[in-house]
């Protein structure tokens, strides 16, 4: 019977379809994750490029002179840096006028000390910030005559040491004598330090005049000499209203040395706050560290272990701090008891310039989880990418929920593209009418079976093949019944 059908002799000859896919795609599981990786390696490349850099690995510290209690601070927190995988540069300098003005002019110096009232008030675009007030430095005026800042007032001229130009404490000294009226009748000296405690009681100078910690070696020695009187400010609640930026320091009697009973009587003076200050484009991790540092130093906490060997590098040199562990530069103060400040440092009280947008976060929140348990490395790690979170979800919500049945469709189209030889071999089995038509059927299906046979599939996906094999089967029934 003439058909319009293509016969046997015309058909095409089967070739195995596995072997038409590429070797690289032939795992479509490999494929699927493969896809998944370079995506979440793209949005790692891309945040990347986009969150903040690294942050440096040194920083710069202006502190003050020599053995003052800013550079003894400077060291301190040198320590605590070191400790955390962060190289210290400390630059000596004048004092805190000459911080600020290295800070302002950004030449390296990535924090620094200030004493509260230098540089008042800021400039309203200002780039510097406050990160934290460490304490509070008592003014301490020793005389050789005058017990008062009253008996002061009485008398001739005084000549008074306070420090060379550019320090804090002849900066502080200066407004102080200008509200007092006392301004007319001073001869300054530039003396300081035990220099200035020296020449104090060897009678060269009348008043020697210092901002600095009570823990200062000079300061206790001069508090225990009977040859001179510590100045108490009697109207300090006054001198507070006209010095804003002054603080009340009550000392009782005794507190400085009960046995001795040091001092005498109750002393009323002034303070100001020891402000660590940066740069606003410093790196935010940078910031937090110095904030969690100052924590460690203020409060007096271990930031050194009993077998840490740590350099500093000083101007003079570097200098291990091993010879420094019992040394008296590192005798700061740690929330004074005699000052009654206790767990008052660190603050975001008591600045003057704008308070760092890290420090805000750091005195509401307290440090991050990351910053409290892995070190600073490894936290900085942790913040710098956790913003990666959101997206790398995002993208692979819908990888995870459509690659599966993607992955399924994928596998079975293994199977389900052999339907269309088998359903040719069919419309051909319905035609044949000769013998050789027959067997060159027969021979497809062979072949065509021994294909399928070959398909690579996992398990849960074999009963399509072996329904397809059954197909075949069925196919080769028909053919093979009478008709």
């Amino acid at each position: 019977m003439a058909s319009k059908r293509a016969t046997g002799t015309g058909r095409r000859p089967i070739t195995p379809r596995w072997q038409e896919v590429p070797a690289a795609v032939i795992s479509v599981r490999t494929v699927y994750w493969s896809a998944i990786g370079l995506a979440v390696l793209a949005v790692f490349a891309t945040m990347w490029l986009v969150v903040d850099p690294a942050p440096p690995d040194r920083i710069t510290i202006a502190t003050g002179p020599p053995d003052s209690f800013y550079e003894r601070l400077g060291r301190r927190f040198a320590v605590a840096l070191e400790r955390q995988g962060v190289k210290v540069d400390l630059v000596e300098t004048a004092g805190a006028p000459e911080n600020l003005a290295l800070l302002r002019e950004g030449d390296g110096i990535g924090a620094t000390f200030v004493q509260g009232g230098v540089g008042s008030p800021p400039p309203q675009d200002t780039n510097l910030r406050s990160l934290a007030a460490l304490g509070i430095e008592p003014v301490w005026i020793f005389a050789r005559d005058a017990a008062s800042l009253s008996e002061l007032e009485e008398g001739g001229p005084i000549r008074m040491a306070m420090g060379p130009p550019g320090s804090g404490t002849r900066d502080f000294m200066f407004q102080l004598l200008a509200v007092t009226g006392l301004d007319s009748r001073v001869e300054p000296s530039d003396l300081d330090g035990e220099e200035a405690a020296q020449a104090l009681l060897a009678g060269k100078v009348d008043v020697a005049a210092f901002l600095t910690s009570p823990r200062t070696h000079w300061v206790l020695e001069l508090i225990e000499n009977p040859a001179v009187k510590l100045v108490d400010f009697r109207d300090s609640d006054a001198l507070t209203r006209l010095i804003p930026f002054a603080s009340r320091v009550f000392l009782p009697a005794r507190v400085i040395d009960y046995p001795n009973r040091v001092p005498a009587s109750d002393i009323d003076t002034l303070g100001v706050a020891t402000i660590m200050m940066v740069r606003d484009e410093l790196h935010p991790a940078v910031k937090q560290l110095l904030l969690q540092v100052s924590t460690q130093v203020v409060r007096g906490n271990t930031v050194y272990g009993p077998d840490s060997r740590i350099t500093l590098n000083l101007e003079d040199g570097p200098v291990d701090v091993l010879s420094l562990k019992s040394a008296k530069d590192l005798n700061v103060v740690r929330g004074d008891a005699i000052l009654g400040t206790i767990g008052e440092f660190p603050s975001a009280r008591l600045v003057e310039y704008p308070l760092d947008a890290e420090a805000e976060r750091f005195f509401r929140y307290g440090p991050t989880p990351a910053r409290l348990y892995l070190p600073f490395w490894a936290a900085n790690l942790v913040e710098r990418f956790w913003v990666l979170v959101i997206p790398v979800v995002t993208l692979l919500i819908p990888l995870l929920r459509f690659g599966p049945s993607t992955l399924g469709w994928s596998l079975r189209r293994r199977v389900y593209r052999w339907y269309k030889d088998l359903h040719e071999l069919e419309l051909e089995a319905e035609d044949a009418s000769t013998e050789s038509e027959i067997e060159k059927v027969l021979d497809g299906l062979r072949t065509l079976e021994g294909q399928v046979m070959e398909i690579r599939v996992p398990l849960m996906f074999r009963d399509d093949v072996y329904r397809l094999r059954t197909h075949i089967a069925f196919v080769r029934t028909g053919l093979t019944q009478p008709r």
